[in-house]
């Protein structure tokens, strides 16, 4: 991730425990190498629902929240207790003390598409949200889009 005074990024390798690496432009945080019991990933429920949205953990959970969240708010790369709720078709993460939601709306039918999220955390006194809503999709051979004249596929996919 790159902030406005330096990059930083953490790398979660899945062995008999999960091996993590860590580095920030921050001193106190610039390189960390350590290892973690497994258990649930955020970043593994997002693949988890588009495949069957039903066996999704719910209740009160220990739960590794998005590296990319740890990262930009200095918050320690560990379990987080988190409360989840599964609907029709929205999920639900409820980090308590991080003071942090995380909403997915979803289609119930398959394929499961993401319809659109919503992060909200608090940042100071101040609460933060993020969203995002699905606008439009393609089906075409993505990795060979990656040149400049593919950039007309931003304006079909209506991104800004």
């Amino acid at each position: 991730m790159q902030e406005w005074c330096g990059q930083m990024y953490a790398q979660l390798n899945n062995k008999e425990k999960f091996n993590i690496a860590s580095h920030s432009y921050f001193e106190g945080e610039a390189d960390e190498n350590f290892k973690l019991d497994k258990t649930t990933l955020e970043n593994e429920l997002w693949i988890q629902l588009r495949i069957n949205p039903k066996s999704l953990p719910t209740g009160n959970l220990k739960i590794i929240p998005s590296l990319e969240f740890l990262k930009m708010k200095h918050k320690e790369i560990k379990p987080y207790n988190a409360n989840a709720i599964l609907t029709d078709s929205t999920y639900t993460l409820a980090y308590k003390n991080l003071d942090r939601t995380l909403t997915i709306d979803y289609n119930p039918e398959f394929p499961y598409e993401i319809l659109s999220w919503k992060e909200t955390f608090k940042s100071g006194s101040k609460i933060m949200e993020t969203t995002a809503t699905k606008l439009k999709t393609i089906t075409s051979a993505y990795w060979q889009k990656n040149s400049n004249t593919d950039e007309v596929l931003r304006d079909t996919l209506q991104l800004k």
